[in-house]
C-alpha cells in the first residue's frame, strides 16, 4: 500500500512539473510574440499613407487604460470559468506589459496608481509560479483570488482617475 501511495505522489509531482513547464513555455512564447510584433518593420506599410494626426499623450493613455481593462476582464473571466492557470498567466503577462506602457503615458499625478497596479500584476505572476507550494486546491484558489481582488482594486483606482479625462465610448 505504501508503494502505491508513493507511486501516486510521484505521478502527481511529474504532472505538477509538466504543468509548470507548460505555463512557463506558454508565457515565454507570448512574451516573445509581443516583442516580435513590436519589431515589425515599418517598410511593410503602404509607401504613401494618408497623413494622420498622432494621438496625444492623454488619448494614448486612455486607449492603453481601455486595453488594460479588456485584458483584466479576460483574466477575471478565466478565473471565474476555471479555465486553468495558463489563460490567467497569459493575461497577467499581457496586462503587465500594457500597464508598463500606461505608466509611461500618465503624468506624475497618476503614476503611483499605475505603479500599484504593476505591483499587483507582478504579485499575480509570482503567485502563479508559487502555487505548487500550496497543499490544497482551495488554498491555491484563495491565493489567486486575493491577488485578483488586489488587481481589481488597483485598476478601479486608475480607471476612476483617468475616466474624467477620457472620452466616452
Amino acid at each position: 500500500m505504501l508503494a502505491h501511495t508513493e507511486g501516486m505522489e510521484n505521478t502527481r509531482n511529474v504532472r505538477t512539473r509538466l504543468e509548470r513547464t507548460r505555463v512557463f513555455v506558454l508565457m515565454l512564447v507570448v512574451a516573445l510574440l509581443s516583442v516580435s510584433a513590436v519589431a515589425v518593420p515599418v517598410a511593410a506599410q503602404d509607401a504613401s499613407p494618408e497623413p494622420s494626426a498622432s494621438p496625444t499623450s492623454a488619448e494614448a493613455a486612455c486607449q492603453s487604460a481601455s486595453d488594460l481593462e479588456i485584458i483584466l476582464g479576460f483574466v477575471r473571466d478565466s478565473v471565474e470559468a476555471e479555465s486553468g492557470l495558463i489563460p490567467v498567466g497569459i493575461g497577467a503577462v499581457a496586462a503587465l506589459s500594457e500597464a508598463r506602457t500606461l505608466v509611461e503615458l500618465v503624468g506624475e499625478t497618476y503614476r503611483p496608481l499605475v505603479e500599484d497596479l504593476i505591483v499587483s500584476l507582478q504579485d499575480l505572476r509570482a503567485t502563479i509560479g508559487d502555487l505548487d507550494t500550496l497543499d490544497t486546491a482551495g488554498a491555491k484558489l484563495a491565493v489567486v483570488g486575493e491577488t485578483i481582488v488586489d488587481i481589481g482594486n488597483a485598476m478601479d483606482a486608475v480607471s476612476m482617475q483617468l475616466r474624467t479625462g477620457c472620452p466616452e465610448e
